[in-house]
């Protein structure tokens, strides 16, 4: 009898009720569900993503180069302040009008202008004076990118009018649908203003 009793007692302990399987089942689409909504959300925002991320690099290679045709560079041609060109007399590797390159740096006027509207302005770069403009940055959120002048001191807010000696470039990307705008700030100082 008390193999009866005992055999009884296990089969009470031998698997899940029908409601722990309902709970359990409804638990797991539900977490399936948000997994797959999450991996929805990824994939359509994954192109915009890419785009964003091209945006930034063009704009980290195009302040790079900006600037070190700064550092290079013997004089800045305008008036000081803000300004959507910049024309500067400095030493590059090619010579005037797209020449091959050389050996040693060779002086060369550099100009880059920007025009367009807001959130889709575009940025030329002309090396040399007869040169054609080849488009250098695109889709900025201003044409707004140069600021130059004297400084007091080395941040691009304490520019003064003056003889232009130092450059800042602010390289602004709008966000679409709300996002935050990417920007791109540096500066740079005229090495070679004494020669």
């Amino acid at each position: 009898m008390s193999w009866l009793r005992s055999r009884r007692a296990d089969a009470g302990d031998g698997g899940f009720t029908l409601i722990e399987l309902l709970v359990a089942s409804s638990m797991s689409l539900i977490l399936i569900g948000a997994m797959v909504a999450m991996l929805t959300s990824i994939l359509r925002n994954q192109p915009e993503n890419a785009e964003r991320s091209a945006q930034i690099q063009e704009a980290r290679v195009a302040a790079e180069r900006i600037v070190r045709e700064l550092r290079q560079g013997v004089a800045v041609e305008g008036v000081p302040g803000t300004s959507s060109s910049l024309t500067i007399e400095t030493f590059v590797r090619t010579g005037w009008d797209g020449a091959a390159p050389t050996a040693n740096a060779v002086p060369c006027q550099v100009t880059y202008e920007c025009s367009g509207p807001a959130g889709s302005a575009t940025c030329t770069r002309r090396a040399g004076p007869s040169a054609a403009a080849s488009p250098y940055i695109t889709g900025l959120g201003s044409p707004e990118v140069f600021s130059y002048g004297t400084i007091t001191s080395p941040t691009c807010n304490a520019l003064t009018s003056g003889a232009p000696e130092f450059v800042c470039v602010n390289l602004t990307y709008e966000g679409d649908d709300g996002a935050e705008s990417v920007t791109f700030e540096d500066s740079a100082y005229l090495r070679n203003t004494g020669t």
